[in-house]
């Protein structure tokens, strides 16, 4: 598995921090665990599995020292992160317009999402829960649906251009392996991507060792050049998924640490941190990547 240290789409915005103790105590909220611990037990609608075993994380830390540190980052674009230096899980109050955990803002059912989203993304991070290549099939299952119902209708890949779809699918392929699964762009690849879509490369008339197809904003290219989705743009990428996923899931199609953690807190009831109807594209792949984390809260 591949960690991103930057995203590519974003424009020099970290995946984690690096920031050291005396900065984050800098900026982080004055009874922030105590805060979000009691937010979390006053809400009797969070009926997730792993609720006991996350606000005990809040409250008592690991191994003697806090495990989360809830600050203020108005300059981070998302709610949850992982400080390397000190080790810690970073929820960002600041994405949600305040400066303060209170009674109702957050929402009590968003800031778990971000805590389950949290220590899902440090458990993938630092090794602690490992995942084997062989999900690597749910995810390209899931992204392919995903691209294809937000952007299928525009790009007749429903009607006139439906021959494209193994072509679609065979590009994702490229791109989940190598980006998120740290496979060599080579013909190995190409053979495993072909076989997950049905699609012989072979019959390209464009050379594929031309695409970095660690790179998610080259994998948008291809889909043009490749004709898969013709005129097919960054803009249009991220617009329509920040529409129909929210912004939140740019970052997860970027990053599997971060894709997988996301999947987990759409099992979370009231959460709108990602949109609600994102397991729908494929609920067969969906609950496969579930299971991929949910170890973690089977205590």
């Amino acid at each position: 598995m591949i960690v991103k240290d930057k995203f590519n789409l974003l424009k020099d915005v970290s995946n984690t921090l690096d920031l050291s103790q005396h900065e984050i105590n800098s900026i982080s909220i004055k009874k922030g665990n105590y805060r979000a611990f009691h937010s979390g037990k006053m809400e009797r609608n969070i009926t997730h599995p792993g609720a006991d075993f996350i606000f005990r994380k809040v409250w008592e830390g690991q191994e003697g020292k806090p495990l989360f540190a809830f600050v203020l980052k108005p300059d981070y674009i998302s709610p949850v992160s992982y400080n390397k230096p000190t080790e810690q899980i970073v929820i960002n109050i600041s994405y949600f317009g305040t400066d303060n955990i209170g009674t109702t803002n957050p929402d009590a059912r968003n800031l778990y999402a971000c805590e389950v989203y949290g220590y899902t993304f440090y458990s993938l991070i630092t090794n602690q829960l490992q995942i084997k290549d062989n999900i690597s099939k749910p995810v390209i299952d899931f992204i392919y649906s995903l691209v294809f119902r937000v952007f299928g209708k525009k790009y007749a890949l429903q009607g006139s251009f439906s021959g494209e779809i193994p072509k679609l699918k065979f590009l994702i392929a490229c791109y989940v392996l190598k980006s998120f699964f740290g496979f060599p762009q080579d013909n190995h690849l190409y053979m495993m991507a072909s076989k997950a879509a049905t699609f012989d490369y072979r019959d390209l008339d464009i050379s594929l060792s031309d695409y970095d197809f660690s790179k998610l904003d080259v994998l948008i290219k291809s889909l043009s050049d490749f004709k898969a989705m013709p005129g097919f743009n960054k803009t249009q990428f991220t617009n329509g998924i920040m529409l129909t996923c929210g912004n939140e899931f740019l970052l997860g199609l970027e990053d599997l640490s971060r894709f997988l953690s996301l999947m987990q807190i759409l099992t979370i009831r009231g959460s709108n941190i990602i949109k609600s109807k994102v397991p729908d594209f494929n609920k067969e792949a969906f609950k496969s990547l579930v299971s991929a984390t949910k170890r973690l809260y089977d205590e």
